[in-house]
């Protein structure tokens, strides 16, 4: 690793990185890819407007 880090001009941590990166987007290596981690983080967010907007409906009908 350490060896083709300098060829290539980047750290070794930037190296270790894609790497892990790769072996993800392959499947080699268990994790969740950073696009399904963005669309879940953005549902999340919509997830809670739209809980809040249920929240305000339910309270003005109940007052």
């Amino acid at each position: 690793m350490v060896s083709i880090a300098g060829k290539t001009g980047c750290s070794t941590h930037t190296l270790s990185e894609w790497v892990k990166k790769a072996k993800v987007a392959t499947g080699k290596r268990a994790a969740v890819r950073s696009e399904i981690a963005h669309r879940l983080k953005a549902l999340e967010r919509e997830n809670r407007g739209t809980l809040t907007q249920v929240l305000r409906k339910a309270s003005a009908y109940f007052a």
